[in-house]
C-alpha cells in the first residue's frame, strides 16, 4: 500500500498546475519565480514544496520496499517493523492534520475536543 501511495503522490511531479483565474495565475507565478534567501541559498517556495513532496514519496516508497522485502521474516521482526510504520505514518498524519486540515487543529490542541471535531466534520459532509 505504501508503494501505491508513493506512486499516486508522485503523479504531481509530472503535471503542471492548473490555473483557473487571474488570482491563481499570480500566486503560481509568485510560488515558481519569487526567490528569497534562506540560510545562504536562494530558493523559491516551489523548490521547498517539491523537495518535501519528493522526500515524502521516497520515504513511502522506501518503507513499502522494506515491508515487501521482510514479508517472510519471523513474527517478532514484522511486529517491530509494523510499529515503525505506524509511528512514521502517525507523525505524517499529525503534520498533515496540523498544517493541511485546519478543521482538525482542535484535536491537536485539546484531545477531549476530538469527538466534537469529528462530529462537526461528519455533520458538514453529510
Amino acid at each position: 500500500m505504501l508503494i501505491v501511495t508513493a506512486a499516486v503522490h508522485s503523479i504531481s511531479f509530472f503535471q503542471k498546475p492548473m490555473v483557473r483565474n487571474d488570482a491563481e495565475k499570480q500566486l503560481t507565478d509568485l510560488i515558481t519565480n519569487y526567490r528569497f534567501a534562506i540560510m545562504g541559498s536562494v530558493r523559491t517556495m516551489n523548490d521547498f514544496v517539491r523537495g518535501f513532496s519528493i522526500s515524502f514519496a521516497l520515504a513511502s516508497w522506501g518503507f513499502g520496499v522494506l515491508d515487501f522485502a521482510l514479508r517472510r521474516e519471523r513474527a517478532a521482526l514484522l511486529k517491530r517493523v509494523a510499529l515503525v510504520n505506524v509511528m512514521w505514518l502517525a507523525v505524517m498524519t499529525g503534520v498533515a492534520g496540523h498544517y493541511f486540515l485546519p478543521r482538525l487543529r482542535r484535536f491537536w490542541r485539546r484531545p477531549d475536543d476530538f469527538c466534537a471535531g469529528v462530529g462537526e466534520i461528519a455533520a458538514e459532509s453529510g
